[in-house]
């Protein structure tokens, strides 16, 4: 278990380090992220990282101005990441960490009405079309617009979602990201 550390790349925790424990997890670049959030413009409102690992896309989004963060992983090492980060950062107000399979912390979410207006999901890389489908169909069934910004491996296809449409898509070695609007 070795310690990573990763810089915030803007907004009110520019510059600011986290932590990742997780040798499960592969957290994303700082140059990736940056890029990320350079494409959404504004983030505002609930956010959800989903495969959190560090937690590092929720804090970004943080940072940028979004107002409550939850942040889910499985991993006890992401896990002990997370709380050392929220923490470091003194966030405990906005955010919630939930320790669940991916599929647990959804049903949570929906039983709890939670909404999200943006959506990190960062999954393993040997994760199937097939999951990704069934998250994000979990997903459009809240009745706001949401965002969901997907992280994936660069020779995997494009996703083709009903009722969501693919707003931007970019590539950086051996990561491709894409963004999905839902109305």
């Amino acid at each position: 278990m070795k310690k990573v550390s990763l810089k915030l790349t803007g907004g009110i925790f520019n510059n600011r380090m986290i932590v990742s424990y997780s040798e499960h997890t592969r957290p994303t670049s700082q140059m990736v992220r940056q890029a990320v959030f350079n494409m959404l413009h504004n983030v505002g409102g609930v956010v959800l990282d989903l495969f959190a690992g560090s937690g590092a896309y929720g804090f970004e989004a943080l940072s940028r101005g979004a107002s409550f963060a939850y942040l889910n992983d499985v991993n006890k090492d992401a896990i002990r990441s997370i709380k050392e980060n929220i923490k470091a950062l003194n966030v405990d107000d906005q955010t919630k960490l939930t320790k669940m399979d991916y599929k647990d912390a959804l049903t949570y979410y929906t039983d709890k009405e939670i909404t999200f207006d943006y959506v990190f999901l960062d999954p393993p890389y040997d994760m199937k079309d097939e999951a990704i489908y069934e998250i994000m169909n979990t997903l459009k069934k809240q009745k706001t617009p949401i965002t969901i910004i997907i992280e994936r491996n660069s020779k995997d296809r494009p996703l083709d979602v009903k009722d969501y449409e693919c707003i931007k898509d970019r590539k950086y070695g051996l990561k491709h990201i894409y963004i999905y609007k839902k109305q």
